[in-house]
């Protein structure tokens, strides 16, 4: 939930997109009205004659609350987003004023006529009439006043000029977009293997000697194992059941049904009669697996059953025979032989189990880093990566074709971001690298088998959007690095005083 909704508040940007359409958007359907400041004590934020109270950042806040429902739709958690929330409209309204007072600072100027227009145009009906009374009511109710609906539309005009100072400054050269087009496209298959250092190969496991020598020796980090995964040692509740099943698809004829309800009730008053189950569904029981053994089905917890089945099993009393279930399978009888209560095992109960595991994840590692060994001494003699896996019998997986990506992403491994900016920054005269890599519980070592760079019709083609994109990502980075340079000096000046005490604890960072 907050990483979608950092996504959706860029520090500085967004925040003025939003600021620029800020004074016009309750009237315009996108939020609820406001009262104004109506005489507060006590401004969140002050910059010169510009104060800013909690009923301006509850105005704020409830924008920003109806967007973020509107952009992340079912995904939207009101409690999770509350404090983001808070902060998010703090920063806002400390935007606001950093950015009114620098324009003005650097003698930009907001005129009477551009404030007028600006209302006109945005209260002008779709018939072209403009409703002064209308504007009026919603400046009062929206702002507490006139005056300061005014100074608000004043603002807005400032930070859009400022925007335009700011966005001078950034450019993009056709150069830079057809090299970051064709960097964007370029494309590389490689094999790598992968050790895995937490399970050992199969057939490969730890001997006893390893697992005894944890126990004797080791204890504090077996009890720091089992310590630090808890719900691995919880046992949920069990019942031991068995049944007899006579079978029935559940769209079965009703004759095909009938026939098998009648023979489940056969075996149902045989065991009435006292004949024991166990022989009972030796005899009649058509579920292959239970048969033999009585219809025994041993231990089971919630959720390993169908639910009519399981309903009825952990219903029962211990001995207890049920009447006759009807599932997805057919018809059934069911007793419960025991019933186990939810625990939590003992760290005596599972020592021995985590000491085979670590000793397991010992072996492993060892191994993988043997091996790891030995595939790099033969890159290193000359070999590839794929002829040294092929004489070590080692598995070495291949790739499709790929291109970078933010996340370093990469099929059969995952997360690989270091992988994946390996391959592409590569030596093509030395395809097969000479390191490892950790990624996450594995060693891997790469091999690139293929690079392929876009056409020159692709980087035409690609290349006027392309630098669109990366201008609007300069004027970004040059608008944060203004914005915090300004809001650090007006700070460290003593000018910005900011005052979050009435916010929740983490809107104040």
């Amino acid at each position: 939930m907050l990483e979608l909704l950092r996504r959706s508040h860029r520090y500085f940007v967004g925040g003025v997109v939003f600021i620029i359409a800020g004074v016009f958007v309750a009237y315009l359907g996108l939020g609820g009205p406001g009262a104004g400041p109506g005489g507060e004590q006590g401004a969140l934020v002050q910059l010169g004659e510009r104060r800013y109270f909690l009923t301006d950042l509850q105005r704020v806040r409830d924008d920003q609350e109806q967007r973020l429902r509107e952009s992340l739709g079912e995904a939207f958690d009101a409690q999770a987003a509350g404090q983001y929330l808070d902060q998010m409209s703090a920063d806002q309204l400390i935007q606001r004023a950093v950015l009114a007072s620098e324009a003005e600072r650097i003698g930009l100027q907001a005129t009477d006529a551009e404030v007028k227009e600006l209302v006109q145009r945005a209260f002008r009906a779709s018939d072209g009439s403009y409703d002064g009374k209308a504007v009026r009511e919603f400046a009062i109710r929206r702002f507490g006043s006139e005056a300061r609906f005014v100074q608000e539309v004043r603002d807005d005009i400032l930070f859009s000029k400022l925007l335009s100072v700011i966005d001078a400054g950034a450019a993009v050269s056709e150069a830079e977009a057809r090299d970051a087009v064709r960097t964007r496209l370029e494309e590389v298959r490689i094999a790598f293997v992968a050790l895995d250092q937490e399970r050992p190969p199969v057939g490969v496991q730890a001997d006893d000697e390893a697992i005894e020598k944890l126990l004797a020796s080791e204890q504090e980090r077996l009890r720091r194992f089992y310590d630090e995964h808890p719900e691995r040692y919880k046992v949920p509740e069990r019942v031991r059941a068995r049944h007899i099943l006579i079978r029935v698809e559940k769209d079965a004829a009703e004759d095909r049904v009938a026939e098998a309800r009648q023979r489940i009730d056969q075996a149902a008053a045989r065991i009435e009669k006292g004949e024991a189950f166990e022989k009972v569904a030796q005899e009649l029981s058509e579920d292959p697996g239970s048969k033999e053994s009585g219809g025994d089905l041993g231990l089971f917890a919630r959720g390993q059953m169908v639910p009519a089945f399981e309903e009825v099993a952990f219903r029962l009393e211990p001995g207890e025979t049920s009447e006759v279930v009807r599932t997805d399978f057919g018809f059934h009888v069911i007793r419960t032989e025991a019933h186990e209560p939810a625990k939590d095992q003992s760290f005596e109960e599972v020592s021995r189990s985590i000491a085979e595991e670590l000793a397991n994840a010992d072996r492993a590692r060892e191994l993988a880093r043997e091996t790891s060994d030995r595939l790099l001494a033969a890159i290193r003699g000359g070999q590839t990566l794929e002829d040294a896996a092929r004489d070590a019998k080692v598995e070495i997986k291949t790739s499709e074709w790929l291109r970078r990506r933010r996340d370093g992403y990469l099929p059969g491994l995952g997360a690989a971001p270091e992988v994946v900016t390996a391959a592409f920054a590569a030596d093509p005269a030395k395809p097969s690298l000479d390191r490892v890599f950790d990624v996450g519980e594995k060693l891997v070592l790469l091999q690139v088998l293929e690079r392929r760079g876009p056409t020159g019709e692709d980087i035409a083609r690609e290349t006027p959007a392309e630098r669109k994109r990366l201008l609007e990502a300069r004027k970004d980075q040059l608008r944060g690095e203004w914005m915090r340079q300004a809001r650090t000096r007006l700070a460290k000046d003593g000018e910005l005083l900011v005052d979050l005490s009435a916010l929740s604890p983490d809107a104040k960072g």
